[in-house]
C-alpha cells in the first residue's frame, strides 16, 4: 500500500507542476477512476487540458469523465464546442459518438448521427457499429433497424449482416421482431437474410418462399438447396433443384 500511495503523491505532484503528459496522467487517472473519486479526476484532466489545447482527444476525454460524474450536460456542451469549432468530420464525429454509445448515451449517440447522416447524405453513417452498440445493450429493435440500414447500403457485408441478425437471442418476442422488420425492408439482400434466419429455424419450406423471387440470384438458391441435403432435407432440395432446372 505504501508504495502505491507513494507514486500516487509523485503522479500528483507531476500533474499539478507539470501537466500536460500522458505517461504521468494515465496512471492517476486510472487509480482515482478506480475510487470514483470524480471530482479528482475532473481537476486533474481540466489541467491537462489546459497544457495541450490543440489536442482534440483531451478534450473528448475530458468530456467523457463528466459522463461518469453524472454530469451529462457539461459532458455535451464540450462535444458540442468540439464540434462547432470543425467542419463536418466524420472521423472526429465517430471518436464523440464512440465515447457517447461506451457510455451507454444512445439518444445522444443517436442524435448525433442523424446530424451527420442529414449533413453528409450518407444515410447509413455508423449505422454497422449502432447496431453492434443496441445489440450488446439487448435493444434488439433498433439493432435491427440500423443492420437492416446497412445492409441496403453495403449489400457485399451481406453474409456478415446476416451472422449478427441470426445470433440473435432465441426468444418468441425478437423472433417475431426479426421476421417482421425483414419482411418491411425492400431489400432483396433482407429476404436472403430473412431466409438465412428462418433455416436456422429449421423452417426450410418459409425460407426457400423468401429465396424464390426473380430479384434474387440463382447462385443463393443453389446454395440453399446445398445446405438442405446437409440438413437431411433431401426431398425439399431435390424439388428446388428441379426447379432450378426447369426454369433455365
Amino acid at each position: 500500500a505504501g508504495l502505491w500511495e507513494d507514486a500516487e503523491k509523485l503522479y500528483i505532484d507531476i500533474n499539478t507542476n507539470y501537466p500536460g503528459n500522458s505517461k504521468y496522467f494515465t496512471p492517476l487517472k486510472n487509480m482515482l477512476k478506480q475510487r470514483e473519486e470524480w471530482g479528482k479526476i475532473i481537476y486533474y484532466s481540466n489541467l491537462f487540458v489546459k497544457a495541450k489545447p490543440n489536442n482534440i482527444q483531451a478534450q473528448i476525454d475530458l468530456a467523457e469523465v463528466y459522463i461518469w460524474a453524472d454530469s451529462i450536460n457539461i459532458s455535451m456542451e464540450i462535444f458540442n464546442n468540439i464540434l462547432d469549432s470543425e467542419s463536418v468530420n466524420i472521423n472526429l464525429a465517430k471518436l464523440i459518438i464512440n465515447k457517447l454509445a461506451h457510455n451507454a448515451l444512445f439518444n445522444h449517440a443517436d442524435s448525433l448521427v442523424n446530424i451527420i447522416r442529414s449533413t453528409t447524405k450518407k444515410t447509413d453513417y455508423y449505422a454497422l457499429e449502432m447496431g453492434r452498440y443496441y445489440s450488446n445493450r439487448m435493444v434488439y429493435d433498433l439493432a435491427l433497424d440500423e443492420y437492416i440500414l446497412y445492409l441496403e447500403h453495403n449489400p457485399e457485408r451481406m453474409e456478415f449482416v446476416s451472422s449478427k441478425i441470426v445470433g440473435f437471442p432465441e426468444d418468441p418476442t425478437i423472433n417475431n421482431l426479426i421476421i417482421s422488420k425483414l419482411k418491411k425492408s425492400s431489400s432483396k439482400y433482407s429476404k436472403i437474410v430473412l431466409s438465412n434466419y428462418l433455416f436456422k429455424n429449421k423452417e426450410y419450406d418459409k425460407a426457400y418462399k423468401n429465396l424464390n423471387d426473380k430479384s434474387i440470384d440463382i447462385h443463393y438458391v443453389f446454395d440453399f438447396a446445398t445446405d438442405l441435403i446437409m440438413e437431411n432435407q433431401i426431398i425439399l432440395a431435390e424439388n428446388i433443384l428441379m426447379d432450378l432446372l426447369n426454369n433455365e
